[in-house]
């Protein structure tokens, strides 16, 4: 029996069961497990949640990925845009309103904002850390699933015996979806540090950009 493919999976599960397979309840389960895994992976990503994509930055504000966690860096061709408090990014704003090459940005809800605001559209690199991809039938693996089944196996019977079938023996599935858990933790001891968060600009930064703070 295959676990690696969501078809594979929903076999795995309803024979552990011993029921007939139910889409919305695999389902409903998969949402459930997902959750949990992403809260916990965002307090410690693991190397395959690192994504690289491109941005057309040609306005102050424009969305950010779906299911980005956290911005890691980002530069135009070789010009790195440097990260800023939301807090900094208003105050370059209310001080000296320009527009250009953006060279810092902040990341506010669902947007990214620019300083300064673009003054035509730039192809922007954007490594982040991102969620684990929702697993259904139609995106039908990814890296999780592929590297780590058990995550999945364990963490949809925990939530398939909880909310439907058998409360008494989600305790053991679920304790069995943690050390599976913790065992992808374990399986990426390099993880790259995140972006830490930057209160303030640095000298360097402002080298060439006194007149905005002044």
């Amino acid at each position: 029996m295959a676990l690696n493919t969501y078809a594979g999976l929903s076999t795995g599960v309803f024979r552990r069961l011993n029921r007939t397979a139910e889409t919305t309840v695999f389902d409903d389960c998969i949402s459930l497990m997902e959750a949990e895994v992403n809260r916990r992976l965002a307090l410690e990503p693991v190397r395959p949640m690192h994504t690289r994509a491109t941005a057309t930055i040609d306005a102050e504000y424009i969305g950010a990925p779906s299911g980005i966690i956290d911005a890691d860096s980002f530069k135009i061709v070789d010009a790195p845009i440097h990260y800023t408090m939301p807090e900094n990014m208003q105050d370059m704003f209310d001080k000296r309103n320009e527009t250009g090459q953006p060279r810092f940005y902040s990341q506010i809800g669902t947007e990214f904002r620019f300083y300064p605001a673009p003054d035509q559209a730039y192809t922007g690199a954007l490594i982040y850390w991102g969620k684990v991809p929702n697993l259904n039938s139609t995106d039908t693996t990814n890296w999780l699933l592929e590297s780590h089944p058990d995550v999945y196996f364990h963490g949809i019977l925990a939530h398939a015996y909880q909310e439907y079938f058998d409360p008494e023996n989600a305790d053991a599935q679920a304790a069995l979806f943690d050390i599976a858990l913790q065992k992808v933790l374990d399986a990426y001891p390099h993880r790259a540090d995140r972006r830490g968060l930057q209160t303030e600009i640095t000298q360097n930064q402002l080298s060439g950009w006194r007149s905005v703070l002044v």
